[in-house]
């Protein structure tokens, strides 16, 4: 019986730990192949008063909705956590760096400074959504 219990015990950490890795990859991926990157819970307002700051510059990003992946939902929250030091949405990630969330996008749109972003990025405004 302890042989069973040990073994399922084993398995299921074995198993925990590569999905981690596989969610852990997945992030780090998204991040590096789009400039623009939120990650978003859909009942959230805050993520989308950011994701219309985006659009009303005609600034391409790519969103990640958190509560749409099921089981995995709660280890991805924990990995951004961990990048990024919060726990809050949304997170906004340009050219791969963690630049924050509603809060500092909000005030970098009203003093100016994210539309120097612009200047080098893809400014076509469009979403992708995963």
């Amino acid at each position: 019986m302890v042989k069973i219990v040990t073994t399922l015990f084993l398995l299921t950490t074995i198993f925990y730990c590569v999905q981690s890795r596989d969610n852990n990859k997945l992030i780090h991926d998204i991040i590096r192949d789009h400039e623009i990157v939120i990650f978003s819970l859909s009942f959230c307002q805050p993520c989308a008063s950011v994701k219309n700051i985006f659009r009303d510059l005609n600034m391409k990003f790519f969103e990640f909705v958190i509560d749409h992946q099921g089981e995995d939902s709660f280890e991805i929250l924990d990995i951004l956590s961990l990048l990024t030091g919060r726990t809050s949405v949304p997170q906004v990630f340009i050219n791969k760096k963690f630049v924050g969330g509603y809060k500092e996008i909000q005030e970098m749109y009203e003093n100016g400074t994210l539309v120097n972003f612009c200047d080098c990025l893809d400014c076509e405004c469009s979403m992708e959504t995963y």
